[in-house]
């Protein structure tokens, strides 16, 4: 049995998960019932994402679902609060919303109302009725899904991927069970003293052994697959009786940290599980990822665009359960919201000690449009000398700065370097409460110019990576930047354009890195931003030729000339530039979709040569659902000879 150190290494074990997913010919994943139930609480686009990764390429026929798995979902369909979490809340909240108008109009009166900006007791309690209806009327709409619709789209995805072998052997497993547990043998001992339907331990439906069916139908199922040398189990559960938590790790960096945050950066299989299935099965490799932890890696290291959805959802969920669980621990403590010490991943010793880094409640990062101080009007003199000032800020940016894999962030509070250290780790609950952190530092009298530029380069890169506080900073990139001050806005904006176009080494990219790049349209209009724009085309230089659009340039629609034959799409041209050709080999990775809308077809063009979807129209019109898998768009870009532009 091997025995996991300390430091655990994070970055050795996200490797070997990634090998293992990427060339799955030697590899099992197995899914619990948790992350069954899991994704009934999804969006249809979020649970679109996870069933077309446990469907796509090499992972088609490695993904399953144990039969157990199956039967515990089914006996939850019979409660739908298990399902649906989110209803018993609901309905709590609706009685108290009643309960609150009721206790309004015993004590409020004319006085109380007046002083408070209404006209009368009469006006202010028909107010408070008003919302509470309405605020009751937009919570059924998540207290009322329909079950049927769900079940719809992902029981068809279930009974395709469940196992197909022997039934479980549940009296052995009942029957190991109790030894088992006395010898804290995992998996599953944690659920020794369940209780039934009946309130007594282990009685009528107390289900205790239900982990251990679980697992031994995985440890049967990889013994009869030969092939199989890699098992991965996908839980949307973390118990200690699965998982091992390692006190510290090192991290990507190199540095040693504490393993403390919640949820656990880092965790692997209990030493007992890995090596009951290496003598059971010869396993060579076990691996159990919660749903969060698999969802960062793709993010991190992997599609993140695939899963972009997936990702949202999961630090929804969690900050919502972080919020939770600090209301009943520390109830005293309901406004304050420190992330950790530093805001970042506490550092273990001997690692080096980080300045302090605070994220207090009222810098949590929700982006809604501000009440900005009234603005300077600016004359033509003022504004071509800020301009020109600008200019020379840009031209004057250090290479280290324009490299950003150079630069060094070893500046203290005040200064960018705190947050950018926290969204370099590979952790969205140490880069979401420093985004927080971003205004505060544009707002500094003395900016770091180069400091300014790498934060914004990180802010995109952490948005790509699924930062769900990032993500939400550049949905609302124009609101967020319009009462930043000069040239503080300016320059955060350079950055995030900057890491769009430009790699790491400061080299413009082969294709840019474009998951967010309607937001740096939509800033680029603004006179404000407008010589950030010029600076960059001049950056890309004589390639801006071979880019259909970029930052600053007009708008307006480009119109996309589609050519037919036979009932069939054989062609789509750009002035004149032939943009698809045909695919030999038709449902290739490349080829476009078999049945595509014109919706569809917008969003493929924008996604491929890094558009806006507003800027596309089609003569002649489209109409209804083509078929397109006998095509495939060209390539482009500044390592080609495409020239969209004169």
């Amino acid at each position: 049995m091997i025995i996991p150190r300390d430091p655990f290494d994070r970055e050795a074990q996200d490797d070997a998960v990634l090998e293992a997913l990427s060339h799955p010919s030697h590899t099992a994943i197995y899914l619990d019932t948790s992350s069954l139930v899991w994704m009934y609480r999804l969006s249809s686009g979020a649970r679109r994402e996870f069933m077309d990764w446990a469907s796509a390429g090499g992972l088609s026929g490695k993904v399953h679902i144990p039969i157990w798995s199956l039967h515990e979902l089914h006996k939850h369909r019979g409660a739908p609060d298990v399902l649906f979490p989110a209803r018993p809340k609901i309905t709590s909240i609706e009685k108290e919303l009643e309960s609150l108008t009721e206790s309004a109009s015993l004590f409020v009166d004319d006085d109380l109302a007046v002083r408070k900006a209404f006209g009368g007791r009469s006006q202010y309690l028909d107010f408070l009725d008003d919302a509470k209806k309405k605020l009751i009327r937009a919570l059924k709409v998540m207290k009322e899904v329909d079950t049927a619709k769900v079940e719809e789209d992902i029981l068809p995805f279930f009974e395709r991927i469940a196992l197909r072998g022997a039934f479980p052997d549940i009296p052995t497993a009942q029957r190991e069970f109790g030894s088992r547990s006395e010898g804290r043998v995992p998996p599953g001992y944690q659920d020794s003293r369940k209780k039934g339907d009946d309130g007594e331990v282990g009685g009528s439906g107390a289900n205790r052994f239900g982990d251990l069916v679980f697992w031994q139908e995985i440890l049967r199922d990889t013994l009869s697959k030969e092939q199989i040398q890699k098992v991965i189990i996908i839980t949307h559960d973390g118990k200690p009786d699965w998982v091992f938590s390692p006190q510290r790790y090192k991290d990507y960096d190199g540095k040693v940290r504490n393993n403390s945050a919640k949820p656990k950066v880092v965790t692997c299989p209990h030493p007992t599980l890995s090596a009951e299935i290496a003598l059971t099965s010869g396993i060579e490799e076990l691996y159990i990822l919660t749903i969060p932890q698999l969802v960062q890696l793709i993010s991190s290291r992997g599609d993140a665009k695939s899963v972009q959805q997936l990702a949202r959802a999961v630090q929804i969920e969690q900050e919502a359960e972080d919020a939770r669980v600090k209301e009943v621990e520390h109830p005293e403590q309901k406004n304050d919201r420190s992330h950790d010490e530093n805001g970042e991943e506490e550092e273990a010793a001997p690692a080096v000690e980080e300045p302090e880094f605070k994220v207090q409640e009222d810098e949590k990062p929700e982006f809604v449009a501000e009440a900005q101080p009234t603005e300077e009007i600016l004359t033509e003199a003022d504004e071509q000398e800020e301009d020109a000032d600008l200019r020379v800020i840009l031209d004057s940016l250090s290479e280290e700065a324009l490299k950003d894999a150079t630069y060094v962030a070893e500046g203290g509070e005040g200064t960018p370097d705190p947050i950018i250290r926290a969204l370099r780790t590979y952790s969205w609950y140490t880069q979401n409460p420093a985004i927080g952190k971003v205004s505060a530092v544009l707002a500094e009298r003395q900016p770091s110019c180069d400091g300014i530029f790498v934060l914004g380069r990180n802010v995109y890169q952490a948005a790509c990576g699924n930062s769900n506080s990032a993500m939400k900073l550049l949905d609302g990139l124009d609101r967020y930047l319009s009462g930043k001050p000069f040239p503080q806005a300016e320059i955060f904006y350079a950055g995030v354009a900057f890491e769009a176009y430009f790699d790491s080494n400061g080299l413009i990219r082969a294709h840019p890195k474009d998951e967010f790049i309607s937001p740096i349209f939509i800033v680029a209009q603004s006179h404000r931003f407008a010589v950030v724009a010029e600076w960059l085309r001049q950056k890309i230089g004589t390639d801006s030729q071979k880019f259909l659009k970029l930052p600053g340039a007009s708008i307006e629609a480009d119109i996309f000339t589609l050519e037919e034959a036979e009932g069939k799409i054989v062609g789509l041209k750009l002035r004149g530039i032939d943009l698809v050709e045909p695919d030999e080999d038709d449902y290739s990775y490349d080829s476009l979709p078999q049945e595509c809308s014109e919706r569809d077809m917008k969003e493929q063009i924008a996604a491929h040569f890094s558009t806006l979807i507003s800027c596309i129209e089609f003569v002649p019109e489209w109409e209804g659902v083509k078929d397109l898998s006998h095509l495939k768009f060209i390539s482009w870009g500044p390592h080609t000879e495409i020239k969209f532009q004169e």
